[in-house]
């Protein structure tokens, strides 16, 4: 837990530089297993959510916005729009 502390804290003293540390430090290889992670997450997560839709009928949206969020979610674009601008 105080890894995510000090990260908050580092955010709140220097947005810029805490950036720098860390969508900055993902280069093209570590970017596709955690582009491939964070896709099955999602994907995973959402047809689970919409079988478990078929018994409690709350999960239908929520299954599919997590299957969207899986299709439009992608790291290298994030890396570009959280990263640093230098």
């Amino acid at each position: 837990m105080s890894k995510i502390k000090k990260g908050l804290e580092d955010f709140k003293e220097d947005p810029l530089e805490w950036r720098k540390g860390t969508w900055d430090a993902l280069d093209g290889k570590k970017i596709k297993p955690y582009n491939f992670i964070l896709k099955g997450m999602y994907l995973v997560s959402g047809v689970m959510a919409l079988m478990l839709s078929l018994v409690y009928f709350i999960f239908l949206p929520i299954g599919i916005i997590l299957l969207i969020i899986s299709y439009k979610l992608d790291a290298r674009k994030m890396k570009e729009k959280y990263g640093s601008k230098e």
